[in-house]
């Protein structure tokens, strides 16, 4: 019920202030399983300020919930438009693009983020992981161009 109490009181403020309380009230929202209505709320905030980065912050996250990876993309690309060091929106990032199998942008964020933050343990790990990869295990991108075959044996010269 304190959580209750919470959303109560976050609410009031966000009465009150919806530039500035968006954010923490559709974070709440967001963290009680209710993401479509904090959609809404953080929606109505970058609508009064769009370059709150917070908020989108706040977005990316809500669509990350919702498995939209497209609009999880264009929300943290708002961010790093905003703050280009943003740590959370290059880790981010760098998630969907190795999801999606787009290795090379992946590595090119957690490269970036690392050279933001050196003491990242976990996008250390996953760029080791990603380069690991073999170049055939790739997944492949939908509308992706296919890589060309491998030369037949019998093509090959000695």
């Amino acid at each position: 019920m304190a959580y209750s109490r919470e959303i109560e009181k976050l609410e009031r403020q966000f009465a009150e202030d919806p530039r500035r309380f968006a954010a923490p009230f559709a974070d709440a929202h967001r963290k009680s399983d209710e993401v479509e209505r904090a959609l809404e709320v953080i929606r109505v905030g970058l609508e009064l300020n769009p370059d709150y980065i917070p908020g989108s912050v706040i977005l990316g996250r809500c669509h990350l919930d919702l498995g939209d990876d497209n609009g999880a993309e264009a929300a943290f690309s708002r961010v790093l438009d905003l703050d280009n060091e943003n740590v959370i929106a290059l880790k981010s990032l760098a998630d969907i693009m190795e999801r999606q199998g787009r290795h090379d942008e992946a590595i090119s964020f957690l490269t970036y983020l690392l050279d933001v933050d050196r003491s990242n343990d976990e996008a250390k790990d996953q760029l080791a992981r990603i380069r690991a990869l073999p170049t055939s295990a790739a997944p492949t991108v939908p509308g992706a161009p296919l890589a060309a075959a491998p030369a037949a044996p019998s093509d090959l010269i000695f």
